[in-house]
């Protein structure tokens, strides 16, 4: 029977924790190459239904093997990798029949954390997401109507938009573009991809609740594929980065029920442009 104190025996085990908490340096490592390995897969530069080849990982991203497995086993929680006995890691297949499920899911979490946002956000998060609503006023996106069903507008198309004839061009034609409420020409798709992706994770931040962060960016992830998959073709992209005007101004006014249908309206509005393309045509 242990004789010492009790104060003694809970020094004794404090350091024991203390000594068995892994290095800092490989947490790092593993979350860099989980994001690194996360935006290959859902831009596509890593295919869907392709081997995972660890070594040519741990070259090319310059991080080890404890990390780059990690990341791995993550991103397999994540359904963006799957490992096969004897076979090795494959990036998961997109399935079509997954869109509708994946939106069920978002269009409830994402809806609540507008709301939350709206509710909880700290000074950081309301400058953070004055500074997104500025870039997409100063792009000329706030004098767009918002008319279309489920919040995407009718008119227009994320073709990036061709100079009227006899109309300004270069400079002149991005102020014209501006001046009637729509993203210039030089705004190209994967620039607003990034400016979406910015815009939602803003909002899960500022939601104030890790729990709700963490199975958010899940689905968004599983989401952001499904949109680089169809990104150059003829979807309404840009409109639908556009009607986030609406859920921005709406979460710094502390307005939560607009916030909250603005982004429920922008996930279904989603899914049926990535439908029309997948499906329809």
């Amino acid at each position: 029977m242990d004789r010492r104190p009790a104060t003694a025996r809970h020094k004794q085990g404090l350091h024991h924790v203390e000594v068995a908490e892994p290095p800092q340096t490989t947490g790092s490592q593993s979350e860099e190459a989980y994001r690194r390995i996360r935006d290959r897969i859902v831009c596509l530069d890593m295919r869907p239904g392709s081997v995972v080849h660890e070594a040519r990982l741990r070259e090319e991203l310059d991080i080890g093997r404890t990390p780059i497995r990690e990341a791995l086993q993550r991103l397999a929680w994540e359904n963006l990798v799957k490992s096969v006995p004897h076979r090795g890691t494959f990036v998961t297949d997109v399935n079509i029949t997954d869109l509708a499920r994946i939106t069920e899911v978002r269009v409830v979490l994402e809806g609540h954390a507008a709301r939350l946002a709206a509710e909880r956000a700290g000074t950081k998060d309301r400058a953070a997401i004055g500074e997104l609503l500025d870039e997409l006023e100063s792009a000329g996106t706030a004098g767009r109507e918002l008319e279309g069903q489920g919040g995407v507008p009718r008119t227009g198309s994320a073709r990036l938009a061709a100079p009227r004839q006899g109309g300004a061009t270069g400079a002149g034609s991005a102020r014209h573009a501006a001046a009637r409420g729509e993203v210039p020409p030089q705004t190209d798709e994967r620039e607003l991809m990034r400016l979406d992706q910015r815009i939602h994770r803003a909002i899960y931040k500022a939601a104030r609740n890790s729990f709700l962060e963490g199975t958010l960016e899940r689905y968004f992830n599983l989401s952001l594929r499904l949109w680089f998959m169809v990104i150059d073709r003829e979807v309404r992209l840009r409109e639908a980065v556009e009607v986030h005007v609406v859920l921005l101004r709406a979460v710094l006014a502390g307005d939560g029920a607009q916030a909250e249908e603005s982004m429920r309206r922008h996930v279904t509005g989603f899914e049926r442009e990535i439908r029309k393309v997948l499906v329809e045509r």
